[in-house]
Order: structure tokens, then C-alpha cells, then sequence
């Protein structure tokens, strides 16, 4: 009775480790070939982008004269290579402009991949979304602008994103109008690439900078005074101004640059009667603007910070646009005065050693 029941727990065992070692083998082969897969893949998609970077290359240098291959004829009816040509003309188009860009754009219609944006634009994941909004942007299908539109709303960030820098692309100053209401952060990545994509001066009438001025979002209003500051709108300087009071600090330094940009003969005065109401970093941004306005009669007012101010920081800056504004010789008798006390004097000799 026991060598029977000996035999038949071997007899389990060995079925478990055959169970066992099967599954092992199973999962290796697995391995093995999505490794083999994802080889082929990373191959496949090296050749083609090489394939698909010469085709760009011979129809912006030779146009419409060097006829397609025959193995690229046939790979671009296949969906996936097809994906990677869309890809790879999208981003061939940033790099060029001109007539580069027209022959990337005759390419796009000339294979109908204007299908593979649409799709993109209409999947259900965000990253396909954003990249189709990419596409159909980069390729100018303003029949697609309705629904780029929609996405403004869209929870995920890089899809709202791309439909903003898209909006401003197709639209110019118009396409700013998610501003209005906007509730979402604006990255400085975003400001800049919404400013990037501007390029002609507005009519005031084309923008509400009064209003985005007084958004509840800070970003917007950030990004406003960097618009302002960008095209000179010297119409919204008493606007401006007022920010200097505002309860963020970032806007207030942001309005002392823009400030600086749009300085009329009441910047100075400004600046003077706003300077002690403000924290140390927007003093700090308020001497800059005046050491670089290149204006001789801050000449006391430097020379008081340097001598009162009880910031170390300050003081600096105040020797610094002393020295920016040509008073070397007023520096250098302060270094050597012996009735100055001592850290003014180390403050402005470092200053002048550094900027010797």
C-alpha cells in the first residue's frame, strides 16, 4: 500500500514539473519571439524612416522629377507605414520653410494622408489626439479647425494644448480666444510657443487685454504682459502700471519688464513711487529696469541703496547699475573712503573687480 501511494506522488510530481517546465518554455518562447517582434519592428521602422527621409529629400531638391520607388509605392499602402510617413512629413515641415514646406504639403496630398490625420484627430486616446491635432495643424486642413475647436475642452493637458497652439496657427490673434475663460495653467513652455506662432503686430480692437488682464488665472495674465511686451502695445501701459499692485509677485515683476519695454517719460517716476511698496525680488526687478533704462538721474536713488538698504542683494544690484550707467569714479571713491563702512566698501570692489 505504500509503494502504491509512493507511485503516485512521483507520479503527481513529475506531471507538476512537466506542467511547470512546459509553461517555462511557453513563456521563453513567448519572450523570445515578441523580441524577435519588437526587433523586426524597430528594423522595419529605422529602414523606412530612412527610405521615407530620402523621398522628402528628392522632392524638395528636385521636386516633382525623381519618381517614387517601387518597394515605396507598395509600403505606402500599408497603414503602419503610412502612420510613419504622416510622422515623419509633419516633422520634416517644422524643420523647413518656403518652397521645402510646399513640397512636403504636395507629398501629404499627393498620398491622401490627410485620412491618417483625421483618424488620428478622432481616436479615443489622448496622445493619438494630440498628435493628430499635430498633423492636421502642421498640414493647414482648416476643415478640421471645428473640431481642433472642441478639444480645447478636453480634460487631458496635451490634448488641450496642441488645440490652443493649433487655434493661434489657423487664427492668428483671434485663436486667443479660449483666454476669455480659461480656468487651466498656461506652462511658460505654452506661453512661449503661443507667442512664437504670432508674428504681426494686433490692432488693439483684436485683442481684450484689458479684460485678459484681469483674469482670476495668473498665467493669463503672465502671458498677456508678455504679448504686450512683445509687440510694443504702448497703449496698455497705465494698465500695466497698475499691475504693480497686484497680489501676485510674479505678475508684479512681470509688469515691471513689460514696464521697462514700454518706458515713456513717466516710467521713472513710477518705479521711484512704487519701489518701497514691493517684496525684495520685484525691488530687485524694478533696479534692474532702471539700470538698463541708461537713465543718469537714478544716480542718487542707486547711490541711497547702496548706502541704506539694509538687503545685501539690493545693495549689490545698486552698485551694479551704478557702474552700468558709467559712475565708476563715484564707486571707486566709496572703495577707498575709509568713513564708508566696511561691507559697502567689499560690496563695490567686488563689483568693480568683476566687471574690470
Amino acid at each position: 500500500m505504500g509503494t502504491f501511494h509512493l507511485n503516485v506522488v512521483i507520479h503527481d510530481l513529475l506531471l507538476i514539473f512537466l506542467s511547470v517546465l512546459i509553461m517555462i518554455l511557453l513563456m521563453t518562447g513567448a519572450v523570445l519571439f515578441y523580441g524577435f517582434y519588437q526587433y523586426r519592428a524597430l528594423k522595419n521602422k529605422r529602414e523606412w524612416e530612412s527610405l521615407i527621409d530620402s523621398r522628402v529629400s528628392d522632392a524638395i531638391v528636385f521636386s516633382e522629377e525623381v519618381p517614387e520607388s517601387e518597394f515605396f509605392h507598395t509600403h505606402s499602402q500599408e497603414g503602419s507605414f503610412r502612420n510613419l510617413l504622416l510622422e515623419r512629413l509633419v516633422s520634416s515641415k517644422k524643420k523647413f520653410s518656403g518652397m521645402a514646406q510646399e513640397e512636403i504639403q504636395r507629398l501629404f496630398i499627393n498620398y491622401g494622408l490627410y485620412k491618417e490625420a483625421v483618424q488620428n484627430l478622432n481616436s479615443t486616446k489622448p496622445y493619438v489626439i494630440a498628435g493628430g491635432i499635430q498633423e492636421v495643424t502642421a498640414m493647414k486642413m482648416t476643415d478640421s479647425l471645428d473640431k481642433v475647436q472642441k478639444y480645447l475642452q478636453h480634460p487631458a493637458s496635451q490634448v488641450y494644448n496642441e488645440a490652443q497652439y493649433a487655434m493661434v496657427v489657423f487664427k492668428g490673434f483671434t485663436g486667443l480666444d479660449f483666454l476669455d475663460t480659461l480656468d487651466t495653467p498656461l506652462s511658460d513652455w505654452q506661453q512661449l510657443r503661443l507667442l512664437g506662432s504670432l508674428q504681426k503686430v494686433p490692432d488693439d480692437r483684436d485683442v481684450p487685454v484689458e479684460l485678459w488682464l484681469k483674469s482670476s488665472n495668473l498665467s493669463v495674465v503672465v502671458f498677456t504682459l508678455k504679448l504686450i511686451k512683445k509687440f510694443q502695445l504702448l497703449t496698455f501701459y497705465d494698465q500695466v502700471k497698475d499691475l504693480l499692485y497686484h497680489t501676485s509677485e510674479k505678475v508684479r515683476i512681470n509688469a515691471v519688464q513689460t514696464m521697462q519695454v514700454l518706458e515713456n517719460d513717466h516710467t521713472m517716476d513710477d518705479f521711484m513711487d512704487a519701489y518701497s511698496l514691493q517684496p525684495v525680488k520685484v525691488q530687485l526687478a524694478i533696479l534692474r529696469a532702471m539700470k538698463h533704462s541708461n537713465d543718469k538721474r537714478y544716480h542718487d536713488f542707486f547711490k541711497s541703496q547702496l548706502n541704506d538698504q539694509p538687503v545685501i542683494a539690493l545693495k549689490m544690484e545698486a552698485a551694479q547699475a551704478l557702474f552700468a550707467l558709467g559712475f565708476c569714479e563715484t564707486l571707486n571713491e566709496i572703495a577707498q573712503s575709509d568713513t564708508v563702512p566696511e561691507h559697502i566698501r567689499e560690496i563695490v570692489k567686488h563689483v568693480l573687480q568683476d566687471k574690470i
